[in-house]
């Protein structure tokens, strides 16, 4: 991304990482962690949501995905 400025991001990760796996949250150090490279210091709009998890396509097949993070970065 270098060079590209980001309009906004989305946000989904899976709510086992954080309450129900280990009876905290953890959105403030994860969000921390992937804000800094993609949004260098910029006020830029984050919104986000936690998900029992998200289907992402790996090669030619659609997997279930738990224990992860999706972003979806929206620049011009």
């Amino acid at each position: 991304m270098e060079g590209i400025t980001p309009l906004a991001v989305f946000h989904s990760d899976c709510v086992v990482r954080g309450r129900f796996s280990l009876n905290r949250i953890l959105k403030d150090e994860l969000i921390n962690r992937i804000q800094t490279p993609v949004c260098k210091g910029d006020d830029i709009p984050w919104l986000g949501l936690y998900s029992g998890g998200e289907i992402g396509r790996i090669g030619n097949r659609n997997w279930f995905h738990n224990f992860s993070s999706s972003l979806f970065i929206m620049y011009r």
